[in-house]
């Protein structure tokens, strides 16, 4: 195997026909002043090379969707790894991307809400369980002072419904039942049952009577067939009646994930329900965005001292529109009682949302008059309302000039249905240990590495033997985050909002993450922004990365980065076409006794920049 990844005749930009070995499974750093063609030769001639040769390996058919990147002026390039850039540039506009989807610590989160969740009815914020017949059992026992006493297994097959079910009392005769529980009284199936068809009823069938005897083999048995049976009629819910006297006391379970006291059942929950990517999770109103894209009631009225009349409605102010909406606000005020001459900010809120989201429905008479002539019309129609108004102009008009015009009342705001948080309501109830998914993504990554190193301690020896190995992988992923000096972010932060150098600290972290060997890393000024005591840690892992048998190539101006590199290539002397030569290269020792070296020189505090008496 080749030791080096050797380079011959690089003639790339204002590259001046350099030969050039890099060492493989070590740290080389390319330095020089700028425009000495650094990138060029790492970006524009390395990766650039090694990005093509793994493009022309795959099939034509592949190589249609990636199209083949143009091939480097130079002669020759042997010993070549398949090549990874990891540089600054910003990782695109999606507003779906998030530095928890980059790192893919959403996935292992998602995973883990799917495996340990703890399910919360989103109404009423009860703890709700999925339960086998046995759990049941075992959970119904455990109770004090009913054994010996009398128990109904009920089986609610009507829930707050309306109607006289004459037919469903038919039906359960027919299919064996006896008795029926209706509103708190019990019936026999035969009977003739009379209820209003108006009000809502609560009807459960009386599946099995027995007295429990919990250390009897009978007992157990036909009480585990009752509950199945029970649970088969009614949608996965049975009822257990203990009965004393006059009282009794009910103990509500479900097979499935299900809020008896409020009539909600949630489906199975798998990983993509954490997802909002996916339509089984995003929630509804803003397609998992966390925000709307609308128009700004701020916007529409800037000025809320103005009356309409003074043209307080901005998109309405203009010449052309004015005169046609003062007449029809006109007589919708005299309809609904407002003035268009009083100013915005004193007519009431009731008032100020007929003009603004219009009549609903309610037809008004208007007179308009001609603006030229002495003609006039009248229409009798409902008042559609300035806002959606302007949102069937955004939808119906061609017009770039008016859809840009309008486009100056639209503001993006946080979703009203999930606040902000992405999710279902029925997803953001599973939570664990109190959190839930959303809240867990929106914590400082500091205090989230707290959080799961101390995950094991808090949650159930059988949640920590079903999670133990994603807990792992969060956690590892997390500290690689924070060596980097990125412990500040939440998992929530949109990646469109990240500057280049954090965008490049994040693609170093999901690296490290993958674990793979054999590849060159091509790293753009990866220490840019960073404090003195992170820039350590991101030499430390980036030895990490070297250690797994890759090679890293590393544009830097950095001392300290430039001291722990294993090779330095130092091109130069000056900028554009004074430059691209190699001057010096060897380790960073051979580089300080290097006197033709510009950074050996630096390195060796022969030159220095000298700190400035005034700051700007």
């Amino acid at each position: 195997m080749e030791k080096y990844i050797t380079i011959k005749g690089a003639r790339e930009n204002n590259l001046q026909n350099i030969n050039a070995k890099i060492p493989k499974n070590k740290i080389t750093i390319i330095t020089g002043v700028s425009g000495s063609g650094k990138s060029t030769l790492a970006f524009n001639t390395l990766y650039a090379e090694g990005q093509r040769r793994y493009v022309t390996s795959l099939s034509s058919y592949a190589r249609m969707f990636l199209g083949v990147m143009k091939k480097p002026d130079v002669d020759s390039i042997e010993g070549l790894c398949p090549a990874i850039s990891i540089d600054q540039k910003a990782m695109g506009s999606n507003p779906r991307s998030t530095v928890g989807t980059t790192t893919e610590i959403y996935d292992y989160l998602r995973l883990l809400f799917a495996r340990i969740g703890t399910a919360h009815c989103p109404e009423c914020g009860r703890r709700i369980q999925k339960q086998s017949a046995d759990s049941i059992i075992s959970n119904f026992l455990s109770k004090e002072n009913i054994n010996g006493r009398p128990l109904l297994v009920l089986s609610p097959i009507i829930r707050s419904q309306k109607g006289e079910f004459h037919e469903l009392f038919r039906t359960l005769f027919r299919q064996g039942y006896s008795r029926v529980i209706v509103d708190g009284q019990m019936h026999k199936t035969k009977e003739e049952i009379n209820l209003e068809k108006n009000h809502k009823h609560e009807i459960c069938i009386v599946i099995d009577r027995l007295e429990v005897k919990s250390k009897s083999n009978d007992f157990l048995f036909r009480l585990k067939q009752a509950i199945d049976k029970a649970c088969s009629e009614a949608d996965g819910l049975v009822i257990l009646r203990v009965q004393e006297g006059r009282k009794h006391e009910d103990y509500a379970y479900s097979k499935k994930y299900a809020c008896i006291k409020c009539n909600i059942n949630i489906p199975e929950y798998s990983p993509r329900m954490f997802s909002f990517n996916n339509p089984f999770g995003a929630c509804p109103e803003c397609q998992g965005l966390g925000f709307k894209i609308d128009f700004d009631e701020d916007l529409v009225i800037p000025d809320k001292n103005l009356s309409i009349a003074e043209g307080a409605i901005a998109p309405w102010s203009s010449k052309s529109t004015t005169t046609y909406y003062i007449q029809k606000l006109k007589s919708v005020g005299s309809y609904f009682g407002f003035d268009i001459h009083t100013p915005i900010k004193k007519i009431p809120r009731d008032k100020l949302d007929v003009i603004l989201y219009g009549s609903k429905g309610i037809a008004i008479k208007t007179l308009y008059h001609h603006q030229k002539n002495a003609g006039s019309w009248t229409t009798f129609s409902p008042y559609e309302g300035v806002m959606p108004n302007l949102r069937r102009l955004l939808k119906d008009t061609k017009s770039e000039y008016v859809k840009n015009k309008i486009m100056k009342f639209i503001r993006e705001k946080r979703c009203p249905l999930c606040n902000g948080k992405r999710l279902k309501k029925e997803v953001l109830c599973v939570k664990i240990l109190d959190q839930s998914i959303m809240d867990i993504c929106e914590m400082p990554i500091r205090k989230l590495l707290v959080f799961f190193q101390t995950i094991g301690a808090k949650i159930s020896m059988q949640e920590l033997k079903i999670a133990e190995r994603i807990i792992s992988e969060i956690t590892n992923r997390l500290e690689c985050l924070e060596h980097i000096g990125l412990s500040y972010l939440s998992l929530s932060r949109m990646t469109k909002t990240l500057s280049g150098g954090e965008t490049q600290r994040i693609r170093l972290a999901t690296q490290i993450g993958t674990n793979l060997s054999g590849i060159l890393y091509v790293f753009d000024e990866p220490s840019i922004g960073l404090h003195a005591r992170d820039n350590n840690k991101l030499i430390q892992m980036l030895k990490k990365i070297k250690d797994n048998d890759n090679t890293i190539v590393v544009v830097e101006h950095d001392r300290n980065m430039i001291t722990e590199s294993d090779y330095i290539i130092d091109l130069g002397p000056g900028a554009g076409i004074h430059g691209g030569k190699i001057i010096a290269c060897g380790s960073p020792r051979e580089i300080i006794s290097n006197e033709n070296s510009i950074t050996g020189m630096y390195l060796k505090d022969i030159y220095k920049i000298k700190t400035p008496q005034v700051r700007r």
